[in-house]
């Protein structure tokens, strides 16, 4: 049925005969069939670990290459040139995690805006 297409593309026509619909809606044996075969059409947010999201702003190659730096500095004895590098890894992943946490507050608050309820048409 979702064969890869561009629904916001295609015509009301088209997109009913690709639905197996039309205006009147789905008859209510049809929709307890599409409900077995393809669930509830929901949308599912899972809230990450505060932990998770700490590690994750190490998951970057420009944090990679500094780690490398203070790694290297480190064994030729430059060590202040080894605290600024690492306090730049820790600004950087700092900023990330707050940045993300803020990103995820506007998220749930976008969720709580969400309607939840539809009208749909049964059987004509």
């Amino acid at each position: 049925m979702l064969n890869g297409n561009r629904w916001y593309q295609l015509s009301v026509e088209k997109t009913f005969k690709e639905l197996e619909a039309d205006s009147g809606g789905l008859s209510s044996s049809e929709a307890k069939v599409r409900l077995g075969k393809y669930g509830y059409n929901e949308l599912k947010f899972k809230k990450p670990s505060v932990l998770m999201r700490f590690l994750r702003q190490f998951a970057s190659p420009l944090v990679y290459i500094l780690l490398v730096a203070v790694l290297f500095t480190a064994i030729l004895g430059m060590l202040m040139d080894m605290a600024v590098i690492a306090g730049v890894i820790v600004l950087n992943v700092i900023i990330g995690f707050f940045q993300e946490g803020r990103a995820e507050h506007a998220l749930e608050a976008l969720k709580k805006m969400m309607v939840e309820e539809c009208t749909v048409l049964r059987d004509g």
